[in-house]
């Protein structure tokens, strides 16, 4: 006997439904379902019942929600029958006496399901009533049908010659994925045979299938998933990227749940550039059905109840639309602030009609991230790589979007940011872009609760860009301003970069990003935190001068 517990009086029924046609197509039995509701029989009750309770309310007369309406039953028995196990007829050796079980006594072995919804199967108990009857059976010192080692059988299903007990289909799942990832890519290539919906031309696509039971679970999924994967990153023809979305959605419509990380690598898989013929995959340039597909993700997340616009997230999708010179690993999603690796000279080789839809579909991204309320300010590396990311594809309006998402969240932007922001645009050697910035931020600067001082590194990217702009330094004009503050921080120490004053400003960072993470809801209380850490931060900077006149 087994027994299930459906999640409502629908999936009971569709699921007792199913079975019967599974048993009778598959294995020839002929199965009795007591208390079953067949397809049109469901229908039409539903639509009764609808009917009548529309009727009832018209007329104001109360709707009983307890009454008997001959729909919730919440429990239908699935007599598979006999299973031929030893032709060797009915018993007549005297052991039915008190037999309590489901037709006659014979040697082969009945299977009987038993499917309850959650609250019928409490109110039941059929395992209490059937261990009672168990024991009774124990101290009389009658048998039941067959053997003493039958009266408890384990659920089985034979496949490809093997036994697999329903703990280690999993293990052999496993077992089989591995095995495949050992082989060349050739070899690999072979064994998927012709492509996702190709079940049993290989040896190894036969035994993965068979060791699949007929109702999935939870890991079952995730291993057909991690298949479909395997064959995108090979680059088999027959696995596309809309069909592991489409294996994602059975997944969804089977009931097994769908966890974070789950739709975090179908995403990966997604925005990943198929391997090419010598096996390099990596991430790449994104067109707009793979972008389409990567936004369904999203929006499966977010009806899950996951934060589907994640930092990581974010990074992965501006990072597909407009790649690198080198593919990004998962290490490179997070550089620190002022790494060279950051810093290299903007400039992008992607032709015409690329270049604008990548800018097309970066200002997509942006909007979601700029216009949702709810979603919080990302840290300063991850802006500062999604400036890199812009500036790379010559992308200003959307370089400076990025930058101003923290005044949008009214938070402060800290000083590494800034930095960056002056030291690309000084990359480029433009004189205009970088006349603009100077123009546009160095004042709001000023402005940042705390202020952020021309110093250190945004000193140093300050006078990169005033390089560009004013040839002649010693000549009266609109830059003296700037030239003499840095003058004065030059003559305090303030603007010598040496590792004391780095760590110092890589740990401000930090602490507020974590500030940023903890800030109060309410426009007040974002307010107070702010002012504290301007009183806090003004302090540490004291110390740090100190150090460093000290240690000059």
């Amino acid at each position: 006997m087994v027994i299930g517990t459906a999640r409502s009086e629908r999936h009971l029924h569709v699921s007792a439904d199913r079975f019967c046609r599974w048993l009778r197509s598959n294995y020839k039995l002929s199965p009795v379902a007591d208390g079953l509701l067949g397809r049109n029989e469901l229908k039409l009750k539903l639509r009764r019942k609808a009917r009548k309770a529309r009727l009832l309310g018209s007329v104001g007369a109360p709707v009983d929600a307890n009454a008997d309406d001959g729909i919730r039953t919440g429990w239908v028995c699935v007599n598979v029958g006999a299973v031929p196990h030893a032709a060797q007829g009915e018993l007549d050796d005297g052991s039915a006496v008190g037999f309590v079980g489901f037709g006659r006594l014979t040697q082969d072995v009945r299977l009987v399901v038993q499917m309850v919804t959650e609250e019928k199967r409490e109110e039941i108990d059929l395992e209490g009533l059937w261990a009672g009857a168990l024991n009774r059976k124990a101290k009389q010192g009658t048998r039941g049908p067959g053997d003493g080692d039958r009266n408890l059988q384990i659920a089985a299903v034979e496949a490809d010659g093997d036994v697999y007990l329903d703990q280690n289909r999993t293990r052999a799942l496993k077992s089989h994925l591995q095995d495949l990832k050992a082989r060349a890519r050739a070899s690999a290539m072979e064994m998927l045979g012709t492509g996702g919906d190709d079940y049993s031309s290989t040896n190894f696509l036969f035994r993965f299938y068979q060791a699949i039971p007929p109702f999935p679970t939870h890991e079952h999924w995730l291993c057909r998933l991690e298949l479909y994967r395997y064959g995108l990153e090979l680059g088999h023809p027959g696995y596309a990227k809309d069909g592991l979305l489409g294996l994602l959605d059975e997944m969804q419509l089977s009931g097994a749940g769908v966890p974070e990380s789950t739709f975090n690598d179908v995403l990966v898989a997604i925005l990943k550039r198929p391997a090419d013929s010598s096996g390099v995959s990596g991430l790449g340039s994104l067109g707009r059905a793979d972008f389409a597909l990567a936004v369904s993700v999203l929006e499966a997340m977010r009806r899950y109840g996951f934060e589907a616009m994640t930092e990581d997230n974010i990074i992965r999708l501006h990072t597909a639309i407009a790649p690198l010179e080198s593919p990004l690993g998962d290490s490179d999603l997070m550089p620190p602030p002022g790494s060279p690796s950051d810093r290299s000279r903007p400039g992008t080789s992607l032709p015409p009609e690329m270049l604008e839809r990548t800018r097309e579909l970066q200002a997509r991204v942006n909007r979601a991230l700029i216009s949702d309320s709810d979603l919080p300010c990302p840290s300063t590396p991850t802006l500062i790589k999604l400036m890199s990311l812009h500036a790379r594809t010559e992308n200003w309006p959307g370089f400076y979007d990025i930058f101003s998402v923290p005044a949008r969240s009214m938070l402060p932007r800290q000083s590494a940011l800034y930095a960056h922001m002056f030291e690309t645009v000084a990359g480029t050697k433009h004189e205009g872009r970088c006349a603009d910035a100077l123009r546009t931020w160095a004042p709001e600067m000023e402005r940042e609760v705390p202020e952020v001082e021309l110093e250190g590194p945004v000193a140093h990217a300050v006078e990169l860009c005033l390089k560009v702009v004013d040839k002649t330094p010693d000549a009266e004009n609109e830059w003296n301003r700037l030239r003499q503050k840095i003058a004065r921080a030059r003559v305090e120490g303030r603007t010598l970069r040496n590792d004391d004053f780095l760590a110092h400003q890589q740990r401000d960072h930090v602490e507020l990003d974590e500030e940023r993470r903890l800030a109060p809801e309410d426009l007040f209380g974002r307010e107070q935190a702010l002012f504290e850490y301007q009183a806090e931060g003004r302090a540490r900077e004291e110390d740090a001068r100190h150090q460093v006149r000290v240690g000059a």
